[in-house]
């Protein structure tokens, strides 16, 4: 047998493998969440604000924050508006205390949150591994979770573009909680690519944890 024939059929036989391994893997969305996303959704509060339309009229917008302390919530920047940065979290009123457009993250303080802090994941996450983005989608007061996977990571800590999932987010997932099946946070989603919404976006997990936990140290120095 040549080399040539050899080599091409080693290179078939992989790719069957790898594809009968895509096959046979399971769904994430086959695996069973509903403990996941009941203890995450303690800490995943709707955020409101108010912002002017085409029409100069007053309309509310909504997006998702996630709890990360006691009093502290993480969200998408674009979720912070220039002409009203206050918003409503779970109800009650909350101030930007840190804002990043470039990573497209922000930060609010909230008075007297209620729920429970969803705590960051530490195991750095790679590509095939299952995810939810638990949020508020299209202006809805119940939480809508989807499921997919993570297809791509990029070890950035200066782009927002830092993590890709097959996964569907629209409009009101923003600052919506990525979360593996243990409930520990990874990201947020951020924005949809293209103009389906079946694949999502979101800033690096190094970049993420070191945005909110920077923040959170320096509340303790003070």
């Amino acid at each position: 047998m040549r080399l040539i024939d050899f080599l091409f059929g080693a290179m078939v036989g992989l790719v069957l493998v790898l594809i009968l391994a895509i096959v046979m893997a399971p769904a994430p969305a086959s695996q069973d969440w509903s403990s996941t996303v009941a203890t995450v959704s303690q800490g995943v509060h709707l955020l409101t604000g108010y912002e002017r339309n085409a029409a100069d009229e007053i309309e509310p917008y909504y997006c998702t924050a996630i709890l990360v302390s006691k009093d502290t919530y993480v969200t998408a920047a674009h979720c912070v508006k220039k002409e009203e940065p206050r918003v409503t979290i779970n109800g009650l009123d909350a101030d930007p205390v840190r804002v990043n457009t470039t990573l497209d993250l922000a930060m609010y303080s909230v008075f007297g949150a209620k729920g429970t802090v969803v705590q960051l994941r530490a195991v750095k996450a790679a590509p095939g591994l299952p995810v939810a983005i638990i949020g508020y989608a299209l202006g809805s007061e119940q939480l809508k979770p989807t499921f997919g996977w993570i297809s791509d990571v990029r070890d950035t800590v200066v782009e927002r573009t830092g993590m890709f999932m097959d996964v569907a987010i629209h409009e009101g997932h923003s600052g919506g909680a990525v979360v593996d099946v243990d409930g520990r946070l990874i990201t947020i989603g951020q924005q949809a690519i293209g103009e389906r919404a079946y694949f999502a976006f979101g800033v690096s997990q190094e970049a993420f944890r070191t945005f909110v936990e920077g923040y959170l140290y320096s509340l303790v120095k003070r």
